[in-house]
């Protein structure tokens, strides 16, 4: 076996992000996903910036190594074509508004009618259940409603988004990953399964210590900006070309930073001999800090404070977090052949399996490139019931651009 998704198909019938996310984790891992797209306009997030000769890096990154067919799932036989996809398929992964795949017959119990063992997997802003699941979810939405917002950001400023699509992505990170469990209860139980993802959920989850602030100690979590207030110090610290983050955890740790700064004198300060005693005097601790790393530069502190054991790390911009050597040497940046757009750098897989390497198996589909591939190889239809089903506008189909 060549992958660890070998011989797993999946029907993509998703758009924007969290979907086409959680079935970009299971094409890197081997599986062959069907991306499915509404004839002449395709996905919505073909039009996500930023472009590259006129194709979106975002729906490049997001769909790289899956086939895309073109399919009007607004005709009944465009959903009779989805059904038969169905049968020789083993996951489903769709992020529509709750109530949308009844309407179309292709809800959990109606998939099942037609492969007992099916996986379908739900992505959406509140889930299946509850009062809000009728609602559409949006990352941002779903940062503002589940508090995320409230807790991100300085005292002094007002509740801010996270700067990256968090929850769409880490919903899709838990989509593939409920898609592997029911994977292998299926492999033991010879029974398919609904995975049900609330991005809300998700959120949730991600408020981590904050949750506990309210449900143990009954208080309202509040901005801290870079601060983990129950760890002093953990914070960001200036220096003469930018920012540093420097977190003591523990005795070992505060000692080390003591000494490296040439303040052993701290170790023995009443006011610092613990932590929750530099969590109360933080006002006076962080001062003496950076009153050290303002003289000096970045690399500096660091070649000082790592190999003395202090957890330090610059606040790097996003250039310079791309262009180290680690990310390299990871293969988080990978360059691909993308029809139409020529070489483009695009975000790598993140797992690092070595016994079964995650890989980029290709490019983006454009738009309906492998309509036909699909349904003769599956589906078993021929060229006058292919140029029938074009012609009346039930698929689409385009070549790939001869770019020798």
């Amino acid at each position: 076996m060549d992958s660890l998704l070998e011989g797993i198909r999946v029907l993509d019938f998703t758009g924007s992000v969290s979907g086409p996310a959680c079935s970009m984790f299971l094409a890197d891992a081997g599986a062959d996903v069907i991306k499915i797209e509404r004839p002449v306009r395709g996905d919505d997030s073909r039009m996500f910036p930023p472009f590259q000769k006129g194709q979106s890096g975002s729906f490049v990154t997001l769909q790289r190594g899956k086939r895309g067919i073109a399919l009007n799932m607004k005709e009944e036989e465009g959903v009779e074509i989805f059904k038969e996809l169905v049968r020789v398929s083993d996951v489903v992964v769709e992020n529509m508004t709750p109530g949308t795949m009844a309407k179309l017959g292709l809800d959990y119990e109606n998939l099942k009618r037609i492969k007992s063992d099916i996986i379908l997997c739900s992505i959406s802003g509140y889930g299946q259940t509850g009062p809000f699941s009728p609602l559409p979810g949006y990352d941002s939405v779903i940062q503002a409603m589940s508090g995320l917002m409230s807790v991100t950001g300085f005292p002094d400023g007002p509740p801010t988004r996270v700067g990256s699509l968090i929850t769409d992505i880490s919903s899709g990170l838990f989509g593939a990953l409920g898609v592997c469990m029911a994977l292998y209860h299926r492999a033991k139980t010879g029974k398919g399964n609904l995975i049900d993802v609330s991005m809300l959920d998700v959120a949730i989850t991600l408020l981590d210590a904050n949750m506990l602030t309210y449900t143990i100690e009954h208080q309202e979590p509040t901005r801290d900006g870079n601060r983990l207030k129950y760890i002093t110090p953990f914070d960001t610290f200036h220096c003469s070309d930018g920012d540093v983050l420097i977190i003591c955890g523990n005795e070992t740790n505060f000692g080390a930073l003591a000494d490296s700064i040439n303040r052993p004198d701290l170790k023995d300060d009443d006011r610092f001999k613990d932590n929750p005693s530099r969590t109360q005097h933080e006002p006076e601790l962080k001062p003496i800090i950076e009153q050290w790393t303002s003289t000096r530069e970045r690399r500096q502190v660091l070649d000082i404070l790592l190999p003395a054991g202090v957890p330090a790390a610059p606040v790097n911009r996003v250039s310079e977090a791309l262009e180290m050597e680690q990310t390299r040497v990871r293969g988080m940046l990978q360059d691909i052949d993308q029809p139409g757009a020529g070489r483009m750098t695009i975000c790598g897989p993140t797992l690092k399996v070595p016994e079964t390497p995650l890989h980029i198996s290709g490019p983006a589909p454009l738009l309906g490139q492998h309509t036909r591939e699909v349904l003769a190889d599956l589906l078993k239809y021929g060229v006058e019931r292919l140029d029938d089903l074009e012609a009346r506008g039930i698929v689409e189909n385009r070549e790939a651009p001869d770019e020798k």
